[in-house]
């Protein structure tokens, strides 16, 4: 069946920024959007497919201080309702809820810079549940990602950085999905969740020459 390359999409946004507080700059934004198709991922046939209409609103609220020029607070939260206007989709199920749609997401960073050559930071991700399908029977695992930086520099333009990546050592999901898939030996598919699974504990080294 053949579906438009563009649906029309419609959106609104409310925002408001403050630094009266010293070394503190907040944002807040309330927005919404109105989809007339919305995509979803068919596992069946490893693509996506053209749904019915859906609306999708959120806040979302950034903060960024600096109680001393060493130390640095980075906090971001974001909130999403996303809903099928219709409650149609060609999942397994039908419901109001947009699969793979996330709900919450929070990212928190602590820097200490310029401690003579050296700067380091903490970063944490938490990534909420979100419904895998239309009915919110089946809901993705939230994840807490943690990630370590320290650089050193030589010079104004040469840097040395070291990235600790997944720094505990978690076991989470990148993806995850639900649809039909039968194994080897099954006599019938069976509807589950397929998953990609997150990165263990990895290094990264970065050399940044200037001249």
């Amino acid at each position: 069946q053949r579906v438009p390359g563009l649906v029309k999409a419609r959106g609104s946004e409310l925002g408001l920024r403050t630094e009266l507080i010293p070394g503190l700059q907040g944002s807040l934004a309330l927005w919404k959007l109105d989809f007339d198709s919305e995509l979803t991922y068919a596992g069946d046939a490893g693509t996506t497919s053209a749904n019915g209409p859906s609306r999708r609103y959120g806040v979302e609220w950034n903060n960024h201080w600096v109680p001393q020029a060493w130390l640095l607070f980075d906090l971001d939260l974001a909130w999403n309702h996303a809903r099928f206007k219709d409650n149609q989709s060609d999942d397994i199920t039908t419901g109001p809820f947009v699969p793979n749609s996330v709900d919450r997401v929070v990212t928190g960073t602590v820097t200490l810079k310029d401690l003579g050559p050296w700067t380091v930071s903490l970063t944490e991700r938490y990534i909420g549940g979100g419904a895998l399908t239309p009915d919110n029977s089946v809901r993705s695992r939230s994840s807490l990602v943690s990630n370590l930086r320290a650089s050193y520099k030589f010079s104004a333009r040469s840097s040395l950085s070291l990235d600790v990546l997944n720094l505990f050592d978690r076991r989470y999901n990148d993806i995850e999905y639900f649809y039909a898939t039968r194994l080897k030996g099954e006599a019938a598919p069976v509807n589950d969740k397929v998953v990609h699974a997150g990165e263990p504990r990895s290094v990264r080294l970065t050399l940044n020459l200037g001249f």
